[in-house]
């Protein structure tokens, strides 16, 4: 049961949060950008991002070569990052392998919508954005029937101030914006529920009508920092 929920929560937020990273469809193929994460203890580890062009899609993915293995698409519109609905199901199916894919049977709603903005390309000091829920229901056949219900919700949304800051980039305003995603579970085996809700508390900086140049992330004590620190172009 618990492997079931560690598999699945990670999965979709790591997605939900990763928050589209550098999106500029002008950029060339090939660019390159570089993410460094660092936590509490001080242990960092760095991503590097390149630029593809799958199935008429500009997508930035660590898969190497731009096959049609990267994961999933992102929809760039002027307002913001989204990714739809089909895409994000696409994802699981793909990650969700060997005997979890066999045990469950999966479904992935948004209750906004058929789509769930990552990342606000605009915005203003005080404008604030509707809350957004992903509600998720797995069947597992495990000790006979589990019973997960899973909803991920970005609430509080809403752009604090303006900064500037230097990037590799160069010196560039950004929006700060705010949220909390609330996890909540709730699972049924063999009679027996379990409940457990896990709240996360996102800044991100954002550079308008490109994308995420930071974001920290607090959960109770636990802290990272997550910031762009290279970009290369072809």
């Amino acid at each position: 049961m618990r492997k079931l929920i560690i598999t699945l929560l990670p999965l979709l937020l790591t997605a939900l949060s990763a928050s589209a990273q550098i999106f500029i469809p002008s950029d060339p193929i090939g660019t390159q950008a570089t993410y460094t994460t660092t936590w509490k203890d001080g242990k960092s580890s760095t991503e590097q991002l390149t630029l593809h062009r799958v199935k008429g899609n500009n997508v930035w993915s660590s898969v190497p070569g731009g096959s049609d293995e990267i994961p999933i698409s992102e929809i760039v519109l002027p307002d913001g990052v989204y990714y739809s609905m089909d895409e994000l199901r696409t994802l699981v199916r793909q990650k969700m392998t060997g005997k979890a894919a066999k045990l469950a049977k999966v479904e992935i709603n948004c209750l906004s919508g058929d789509r769930f903005r990552m990342l606000p390309l605009q915005g203003t000091p005080g404008q604030t954005f509707p809350d957004q829920t992903l509600d998720v229901k797995a069947k597992v056949k495990l000790l006979g029937l589990l019973n997960l219900h899973l909803t991920i919700t970005m609430e509080g949304d809403k752009i604090l101030r303006r900064e500037t800051r230097k990037t590799p980039l160069g010196e560039v305003s950004t929006i700060v914006r705010s949220y909390t995603m609330v996890s909540k579970t709730d699972v049924k085996v063999m009679g027996k529920r379990e409940e457990e809700v896990e709240r996360e508390e996102i800044t991100q900086w954002i550079i308008p009508g490109r994308g995420l140049y930071r974001e920290e992330k607090r959960k109770g004590k636990e802290l990272s920092v997550k910031e762009l620190t290279d970009f290369k172009r072809p």
